[in-house]
């Protein structure tokens, strides 16, 4: 039942960090403001409260500590990311205000449509694996009351 858990919680944990960057991107074409005031905005929001390394990455931010190693660091944190996730979550954010307005747009896009293949691969796993460790759960339980029986 756990590891059935953790597919669907990879599932929405994904989900929000697809949301998350879409997010930015909209804010990023609208408004072109700098990145610690990105994170600033969406660190408190309750809509992305799964993603808990958001507050971490804005100190880093704030700190002048904005390098690959550090902002690895602080998405290692992410409950239920595989280190693919973490991975791409990290290079992400890496990325992120280091170009002109069209190159965060193009930044944002790539990250969309990799997150998109992961998402589907997530759910996909999730219905498949998910269904098969339930029932494993539900026939190890039988097999035990069958034994004490």
């Amino acid at each position: 039942m756990l590891k059935s858990y953790n597919l669907s919680a990879r599932v929405n944990l994904l989900s929000s960090f697809l949301m998350l960057i879409e997010d930015i991107k909209e804010q990023i074409r609208y408004t072109c403001i700098d990145t610690e005031t990105l994170l600033k905005n969406y660190t408190n929001c309750e809509r992305y409260s799964q993603l808990c390394f958001l507050p971490e990455l804005q100190t880093l931010c704030q700190k002048g500590r904005w390098n690959l190693k550090n902002i690895k660091s602080a998405v290692v944190a992410a409950p239920f990311a595989r280190p693919e996730d973490t991975e791409t979550f990290a290079s992400f954010f890496e990325g992120l205000g280091k170009s002109d307005l069209q190159g965060q747009l193009t930044h944002c896009n790539l990250y969309i449509s990799i997150l998109n293949r992961a998402l589907e691969n997530a759910r996909k796993e999730s219905s498949e694996k998910g269904r098969l460790f339930c029932l494993l759960g539900l026939f190890s339980g039988l097999a035990v009351a069958l034994l004490l029986i």
